[in-house]
């Protein structure tokens, strides 16, 4: 089949013979039919048609005796986190260091089988999880779906504050600034603020 590679996985046909759709394991061989990136049939086939038409163009993928599954979302995620200590080696780190950071940890992610991540917060001035994700989508690179938040927002010496460092002066993300960790916001109208500027930013 002559196609282009975003049209390639978006219109496919796969033979495969051991599937899980969610709620059962399906053995022996299947047809699974997607169309625009959604998968919209599952059908079950007879072993003479599987052997026939694996050697054809009918078929995109033979994933014969191998197992496919739904892809995990991972409801919980800091792609741009990596070590107990985030906080002072957060400092340590560069903007773009923590957005190539992201996107690493993010494509390690995808060939694990994490199709969806929601980013429940990241550190820095900047948003390195939706940065990664721009670039994904901005040059067909193979990256998971992104969802989440871009910073946490957290009151003064609350989670998001940086707690670690004392007796020094660092700049700290307000409701208009960036900094090291989370959003600081104490108060309705800062908490307004913060959070109107995270969806600004990309946050959902």
């Amino acid at each position: 089949m002559d196609k282009s590679l975003t049209d390639r996985y978006l219109h496919m046909k796969i033979l495969a013979d051991l599937i899980f759709d969610g709620e059962e394991v399906l053995k022996g061989p299947h047809s699974i039919v997607v169309e625009d990136g959604v998968f919209v049939s599952v059908t079950a086939i007879s072993p003479e048609q599987g052997e026939s038409s694996a050697s054809t163009p009918e078929y995109d993928f033979d994933y014969s005796g191998k197992f496919i599954m739904p892809g995990l979302i991972d409801c919980h995620s800091h792609p741009a986190i990596v070590e107990e200590d985030y906080q002072m080696v957060s400092l340590r780190m560069g903007e773009g260091e923590k957005a190539l950071l992201a996107m690493h940890r993010m494509r390690e992610m995808l060939l694990h089988g994490w199709t969806t991540i929601r980013v429940a917060g990241d550190p820095g001035q900047s948003f390195p999880s939706f940065e990664a994700r721009e670039y994904f989508k901005k040059y067909s690179v193979s990256g998971p779906t992104v969802v989440g938040a871009g910073h946490y927002i957290s009151v003064t010496g609350g989670g998001g504050d940086l707690n670690q460092v004392h007796n020094c002066h660092v700049m700290r993300m307000t409701s208009n600034s960036g900094g090291f960790d989370g959003a600081i916001a104490d108060g309705p109208i800062e908490m307004r603020k913060a959070v109107r500027n995270e969806i600004k930013r990309g946050t959902m």
